[in-house]
């Protein structure tokens, strides 16, 4: 699926010039082919996890057709819980003779060619007005496609959810999603006054393999990407379900960098992950000739863990 997301809108964390220098350092350390790897452009703001990767993100389901990531190396959890109900057969033997679920998330443009409306859904794969045509004419799918009175519309435009690059499907400013998302926050009484708020820290609408960096501080964003990296030539592996929540609890904080992040603002399970992607950063630009300047040296710069002290010495 073809991904066009609005330009990305700056963030409500400025830098001042060092970090801006810091930011544009980290960010031509990432090399091309990991950016490529992850579907990343600067553009989208997105990331797209390959299924094949040993450490970047979860492999394909194993069940013919089914298009979700696995949650345990072989089925996702709509196909496990069907695996479970058929008595736990051998896996191999099951993934033979297994059925997808019917169940797909993420969103296409419309069937009309030329069409940049978003579908309604996987089983009625046109835009809302076009299938409201489509009902009034009381034809197929097929034939409707090829109708010569059957037309391309114009966009509504762009979610105005900062973290998310779906497209509107009506004259509302957010997608289908978040539209369904900012009500359920007025009925629990939240103020058209955190509207702007609520649209800078909102969660973008997950689908599969997909990660949003949009509405991320500049400086996060390089640190994300720079830590994959760095993460990804030690062996270390990174998963999309961890990376989205600690972005999403990131994108609420609105702080300017990982280095801000008291790990007691995460969830037990993003701290080691946290960690570790502050710790790459950390070591970014470090170099032997730097460290023996230092009362305390990092050790990784020597091929060694931890650090090597000598405040002791005078």
């Amino acid at each position: 699926m073809t991904v066009t997301a609005a330009p990305l809108r700056p963030t409500a964390c400025s830098e001042g010039e060092d970090d801006s220098s810091r930011t544009a350092e980290l960010r031509a350390a990432v090399d091309q082919e990991i950016l490529d790897l992850l579907g990343w452009t600067d553009e989208v703001g997105m990331l797209f996890f390959p299924y094949d990767h040993h450490l970047l993100g979860m492999p394909k389901c194993r069940v013919t057709g089914c298009s979700q990531a696995s949650v345990a190396r072989q089925l996702c959890e709509g196909c496990r819980l069907r695996w479970r109900q058929a008595g736990r057969p051998d896996v191999d033997e099951y993934v033979e003779h297994a059925r997808p679920g019917t169940r797909r998330t993420g969103v296409a443009d419309c069937s009309v060619k030329g069409c940049p409306r978003p579908f309604r859904s996987w089983r009625n794969p046109i835009c809302s007005t076009h299938l409201a045509q489509l009902t009034r004419l009381q034809v197929t799918l097929e034939e409707f496609l090829v109708r010569d009175d059957v037309v391309p519309l114009l966009a509504f435009g762009h979610c105005e959810a900062l973290a998310c690059h779906r497209k509107r499907d009506g004259r509302s400013p957010y997608c289908h999603g978040h539209r369904v998302r900012w009500s359920s926050a007025v009925k629990r009484g939240l103020s058209t006054h955190d509207e702007a708020r609520w649209r800078r820290t909102a969660a973008p609408v997950s689908a599969n393999n997909e990660v949003s960096l949009r509405g991320l501080a500049a400086r996060v964003v390089a640190e994300i990407l720079y830590g994959i990296q760095a993460r990804t030539r030690e062996g270390l592996h990174t998963t999309q379900p961890v990376l989205r929540m600690l972005t999403n609890r990131l994108r609420e904080l609105e702080l300017p960098s990982l280095t801000a992040v008291d790990l007691d603002q995460v969830s037990r399970g993003e701290r080691g992950f946290c960690s570790s992607l502050v710790t790459q950063v950390g070591r970014f630009g470090l170099t032997p000739e730097g460290e023996r300047a230092k009362d305390v040296w990092n050790g990784a710069v020597f091929g060694h863990a931890g650090y090597l002290r000598f405040t002791g010495i005078h």
